[in-house]
């Protein structure tokens, strides 16, 4: 259980009314990881959690054919990760480490979550579009970077 005024803030409640912010308050929970250490790895299945950052960052992170661990971006504090695990119950899709620094992560388990949503449905379902929204962003980022590479490695040609 954390404090409201530890996630009022935070993009992932955005919407939530002040009695929604204290029943998710409840379910939310805190973990501090030292540097350089993973909250997951790749293809493990843990618990179906989506996690917050309250303090320091975290390396996204992914295998190489070669075995070889690439950080692909670094998430920052309000960041949330985790969120496909917790849609879709399946392993992990990358390496989620600490960076530098000793960090602070919260997290939501998706049974607290799904008891949650049996007494707040429309607390839910903001909750659910706000994740919705960040993966909607991130797929149009991905979109234009690939367009970008693509022009870079082969040329721009016109039809």
């Amino acid at each position: 259980m954390v404090k409201v005024k530890d996630i009022e803030d935070l993009s992932l409640f955005k919407g939530l009314t002040g009695d929604e912010l204290k029943a998710i308050a409840e379910i939310v929970t805190s973990d501090t990881f030292p540097a350089g250490k993973p909250v997951f790895e790749e293809g493990e299945v843990t618990c179906p959690c989506i996690y917050i950052i309250q303090k320091g960052k975290v390396d996204v992170q992914k295998r190489n054919k070669d075995g070889d661990l690439l950080t692909l971006s670094v998430q920052r504090e309000g960041s949330f990760f985790g969120e496909l695990s917790f849609i879709d119950n399946k392993p992990h899709s990358a390496t989620l480490t600490t960076a530098a620094e000793e960090s602070v992560v919260l997290k939501i388990d998706r049974n607290d979550f799904e008891k949650f949503v049996q007494r707040f449905p429309n607390a839910g379902y903001k909750l659910l579009m706000n994740i919705v929204l960040d993966i909607s962003q991130l797929v149009r980022r991905m979109n234009t970077q690939y367009v970008d590479m693509a022009g870079y490695v082969f040329g721009r040609t016109k039809r």
